[in-house]
């Protein structure tokens, strides 16, 4: 099946050539990429700044991945009703408010509350292989993915490594104001060059079903979150779980009996898309986690290599360099999922970039006592991450035709999902299992949380195996 280019919208620029499209949402991604990424090296003076707890300090992560985890799946529909354009611009400018709010924060809380609202541009980089399937030749579409998730990697790359050297020279609060100026270029690029496009459904919008699921995936984030400081057994966090399974449950009663429903649940439970869905979502534990656990790894080196097992005492810009193999190699297992793809099918390619996470999680676990040692696992890491996102994207968005938009956003927000419980569970590692006596995480705690992270992902890999039959071409 052939879906022919529509270079033909209404639009500032009536007929710009599919190459500029993707360039301007590649500038789009690339920014959005290293908004994610750059506070990661400086996450430590953070709390230092503030004098907050670390539990607090991981608020700093966890309040993006709850909006970024809700807000695309009403923000896809939206797309699909409305057209993308007019969403993706939208995100992106409130996504601008959101990094505004974070660089001038005054304490730990207005600095959550910024990275809230920047979660609300959590639909930008699925909304985007979403509109290169809109205005791209459909045999280009699988390169036009692959590159967006390279230049996604590219922005994270950036972040890492500029984030690092404006908190080490400057102030982490400059790491927001860079983004702050290239948002507005983005914004206003894209507007100007991608064609206003058409909506894909002309179902409305069901508001019920968003505020359940919505419910579903911030409540048990939140749960996740307040466990290691209340208790497990606490009466709110059980009161987050109650709400998650209530909310769950409504959900699919909700969509089951609506004659217009956020997302036909045939589409979201076929074999395809719930499997990749699901290897989606134990991917993005291994990463995040990773994300999580390295600037703390690399910081507490107080009383060396005994206190720790690694020794290397990094401070923001050391940290940001030994962490840009994770980035550039994202930046180049995007663009390598496409002619990987057509020789082995893209469902086998989403499984060996998994496979590749979960090789890279378990050598972090078993070996980190060299820095190259460490970088080159998180090269690989970076690399299997890449690949997975661009595959994973393709296999949703090609399965998917009039709800294309909220299926890659439902992927992407399970992979998020999956991140933000892999942060709180490696963040209750690090509290828990200290040296006696200390609040110093034991080398032990950074083992436990590596493996858990290759198990997941092994997993993972075994359920993208299983996702369609492999043949030639997927």
């Amino acid at each position: 099946m052939t879906r022919p280019a529509r270079f033909l919208r209404a639009g500032p620029l009536s007929s710009p050539p599919g190459w500029l499209v993707l360039a301007s949402l590649l500038v789009a991604d690339t920014v959005y990429g290293f908004q994610q990424t750059a506070i990661t090296p400086a996450l430590p003076v953070v709390q230092r700044d503030f004098g907050a707890s670390r539990e607090w300090t991981t608020w700093v992560f966890s309040g993006y991945l709850i909006t970024a985890s809700v807000m695309p799946i009403f923000l896809g529909k939206m797309a699909d009703r409305f057209g993308g354009r007019r969403v993706f611009v939208a995100a992106l400018t409130v996504f601008l408010l959101g990094s505004v709010t974070a660089a001038v924060a005054p304490s730990i809380g207005m600095l959550v509350l910024g990275r809230i609202v920047q979660g609300v541009g959590g639909v930008v980089f699925p909304l985007s292989f979403s509109l290169v399937r809109e205005h791209l030749p459909y045999r280009q579409v699988r390169r036009g993915i692959g590159m967006l998730t390279g230049g996604f990697g590219l922005g994270g790359l950036a972040g890492f490594s500029l984030g690092g050297v404006i908190t080490e020279f400057a102030h982490w609060r400059w790491v927001f104001g860079v983004g702050v100026i290239v948002l507005v270029l983005a914004i206003g690029l894209v507007w100007l060059v991608v064609p206003a496009d058409s909506p894909r459904s002309t179902a409305s919008l069901d508001i019920p079903g968003a505020v359940l699921l919505g419910c579903t995936i911030a409540a048990l984030i939140v749960a996740l979150t307040e466990g290691p400081q209340q208790g497990w057994t606490a009466p709110p966090v059980l009161g987050m779980f109650l709400l998650m399974v209530l909310a769950a449950c409504g959900w699919v009663v909700r969509e089951r009996r609506t004659s217009e429903p956020l997302m036909d649940l045939r589409v979201a439970t076929s074999r395809t898309v719930l499997l990749t869905n699901i290897a989606a979502l134990f991917g993005g534990y291994a990463v995040f986690s990773v994300n999580i656990l390295l600037p703390f790894l690399l910081e507490e080196t107080a009383a060396g290599p005994a206190r720790t097992g690694f020794g290397l005492a990094a401070g923001p810009l050391l940290a940001g360099i030994v962490l840009l193999p994770r980035a550039l190699g994202q930046s180049v297992g995007g663009p390598m999922t496409g002619p990987l793809s057509r020789h082995l099918g893209p469902v086998a390619v989403f499984a060996l970039g998994l496979l590749a996470q979960a090789v890279s999680t378990l050598g972090m676990a078993l070996w980190r006592g060299q820095t190259w040692m460490l970088m080159l696992e998180l090269g690989g890491l970076g690399l299997g991450f890449g690949i997975s996102i661009s595959a994973a994207g393709s296999i949703v968005a090609l399965a998917t035709v009039a709800q294309s938009g909220i299926a890659t956003a439902l992927n992407s927000v399970l992979r998020r999902v999956g991140g933000a419980v892999g942060a709180q569970i490696a963040t209750a590692l690090l509290t828990t299992i200290t040296l006696p006596g200390s609040h110093v995480p034991a080398p032990v705690a950074f083992t436990v949380a590596f493996l858990v992270a290759a198990g997941l992902s092994l997993i993972g890999a075994g359920c993208a195996f299983l996702a369609l039959p492999l043949r030639r071409g997927g």
